[in-house]
């Protein structure tokens, strides 16, 4: 769902066909059609956009959001975002893997999880 100006649409939604049926273009083109399924994937990003994504999925009040964010940095940028991962609530449902490039080891919170695990 777009909020005029700044982050405002989501990566991926899924929108029922009754509501693609009462939308007209402009709606759909602006993204103005609640979407009761969104999605925002990410890859290395750090503290302020993982917030940034978590707060967009409260204002829109999304009934079934989803972050999933992928990490393969060493840097500490991602213990930062790890630990943010960690701590994200309900009802933002997380995917989150890291593969440490230097040694092969991951670290992963799956669906459903209450927190990040080797």
């Amino acid at each position: 769902m777009h909020k005029g100006g700044g982050r405002g649409l989501f990566d991926l939604v899924v929108l029922a066909p009754t509501q693609l049926a009462r939308a007209g273009h402009r709606q759909f083109r602006d993204g103005r059609i609640q979407a009761p399924i969104a999605v925002e994937l990410g890859l290395d990003y750090g503290l302020e956009h993982l917030r940034g994504d978590d707060a967009k999925f409260r204002n829109s009040r999304v009934r079934h959001p989803y972050l999933v964010h992928l990490a393969r940095a060493s840097s500490g940028k991602v213990a930062e975002a790890e630990h943010f991962i960690a701590g994200v609530a309900a009802p933002v449902q997380v995917a989150y893997a890291h593969h440490h490039p230097g040694t092969g080891a991951t670290r992963s919170r799956h669906l459903g999880a209450a927190s990040v695990t080797a």
